[in-house]
């Protein structure tokens, strides 16, 4: 949603110092978040020409890369010369910060984007994954103009609650922070990656996953 800009009052002011003197400047820290996201087994499913039941269990099949199965968008080369799965999930959510301040009289002078948070709160995936990544777009975007904020090394497959180290792309962050100026609202993604191996196993289970943002906020508001 764009954002009212209460500046626009002074325009017919005779002395703009005068006039950005009558804000008063508010400090607002506060945490969007968690934001939900599941990942189902369903989301990361191989495609038939890559699997192999004949064990009476869903593998990934042991093909050369010079089989024509291999020849997908979703696979590629191992160092041995076999064909790996690639899989890809990409989950989103719409995030507001509308309510975290009185935006109808105020306008944004500056943001932070203090800390990305990235948490697995359950699991039951029983096979790795690749890298995960978090990005985000302008609500109306199309989510090929999403750009990353935060990236996510190799995941384990295992149980329990835990917090994963999360590395801030600065570029993506400092594009978010220019937009919440300006608009209250965005898009939220999680893009989970997978290369299964030949021989091992389909993916089965669910993840669910929390991510926090935290903010550092300043408005203006008139007086």
């Amino acid at each position: 949603m764009n954002r009212p800009s209460a500046i626009l009052a002074c325009v017919s002011a005779l002395v703009l110092g005068s006039c950005l003197a009558q804000f008063d400047r508010t400090l607002f820290d506060f945490t969007e978040g968690p934001i939900a996201f599941r990942l189902e087994a369903d989301d990361i499913d191989v495609p038939p020409e890559l699997v192999d039941e004949s064990t009476g269990e869903c593998r990934v099949a042991r093909l050369s890369c010079s089989d024509p199965a291999c020849d997908l968008e979703a696979a590629a080369c191992n160092v041995d010369d076999e064909c790996v799965a690639v899989r890809e999930a990409v989950l989103f959510e719409v995030v507001s910060t509308a309510d975290d301040y009185l935006a109808e009289v105020t306008r944004v002078a500056w943001v932070l984007l203090e800390q990305v948070s990235v948490r697995i709160a359950a699991s039951s995936v029983n096979v790795p994954i690749s890298s995960l990544r978090v990005r985000w777009a302008p609500v109306e975007a199309p989510m090929t103009a999403a750009v990353d904020l935060a990236a996510i090394g190799r995941i384990e497959p295992g149980t329990g609650p835990r917090e994963l180290e999360v590395q801030v792309i600065e570029s993506g962050a400092q594009d978010l922070q220019s937009h919440l100026v300006s608009f209250d609202d965005f898009r939220l993604f999680v893009v989970i990656e997978m290369g299964l191996e030949p021989g091992s196993t389909c993916p089965r289970g669910v993840m669910d996953m929390e991510v926090s943002l935290r903010f550092l906020l300043t408005t203006e508001t008139i007086m």
